[in-house]
């Protein structure tokens, strides 16, 4: 009784294999006729994805306001002193916090 059991799904497995394996050539070919068509489609749109990419990498960058470039003067001023009196670590962060305070 088992070796029958085991028998019927064993040809039923095999069956099944078989009848994909003729399917398969159907779906391929059906794949391959869209695929025909389908370079086109995907090179315009990669080349949108493309355009769209850069456009966001690169926004037009705006002008500083008078204030940012106050800051970027103070900050320059403050480094330079920094280096010059070869301060680093806490008292770097002390010094800047000072000098940019008071400029």
């Amino acid at each position: 009784m088992f070796r029958l059991i085991v028998a019927l799904v064993l040809s039923f497995s095999l069956t099944t294999a078989f009848a994909k394996k003729k399917e398969a050539p159907a779906a391929a070919e059906a794949a391959a006729t869209s695929e025909a068509t389908a370079p086109a489609k995907s090179a315009a749109k990669a080349k949108k994805k493309v355009e769209k990419a850069t456009e966001a990498a690169s926004p037009a960058k705006k002008e500083a306001s008078p204030a940012q470039l106050a800051h970027r003067a103070k900050m320059k001023a403050c480094n330079k002193d920094a280096k010059t009196q070869g301060l680093k670590g806490d008292a770097r962060k002390a010094f800047m916090k000072d000098c940019l305070k008071k400029a």
